[in-house]
């Protein structure tokens, strides 16, 4: 299924749903979209140009060269094991949440500033 744009309620109804999220890119930054696809516990096949190989790493999806048939062949392989596709979809949560959620995010910052500060203060001799 080939949606085009999606947002709100229809995303989420869409990823809850959802197989697989796959996100064949050239070049992608950190994409929201895949966070969002696996904190919906959808598993994710990527391309090599989402730059985001911690999917694999943490055996939350695949990443694949960005041609028709490494795509092909790669969802082919994911769609044929059902059972692992849930396993995937699972360790992506679990990543997303150790990783992403915003209490984890904003722990990070604080520890960020805080660094920072000390390192002003012992610069300027306070």
């Amino acid at each position: 299924l080939f949606t085009g744009m999606v947002s709100g309620d229809v995303k989420k109804a869409l990823l809850a749903r959802a197989n697989v999220f796959c996100l064949p890119s050239d070049a992608e930054g950190l994409s929201i979209a895949v966070l969002e696809a696996m904190a919906s516990r959808t598993a994710v096949l990527l391309s090599v140009g989402c730059h985001f190989n911690e999917v694999e790493e943490q055996g939350a999806g695949r990443v694949c060269a960005a041609e028709p048939k490494a795509i092909a062949e790669c969802l082919k392989e994911m769609l044929n094991n059902p059972e692992e596709l849930s396993k995937m979809g699972w360790r992506g949560y679990e990543f997303v949440r150790s990783q992403y959620d915003w209490n984890v995010v904003v722990d990070k910052l604080c520890s960020l500033y805080q660094r920072y500060i000390e390192r002003r203060n012992a610069s300027e001799g306070y």
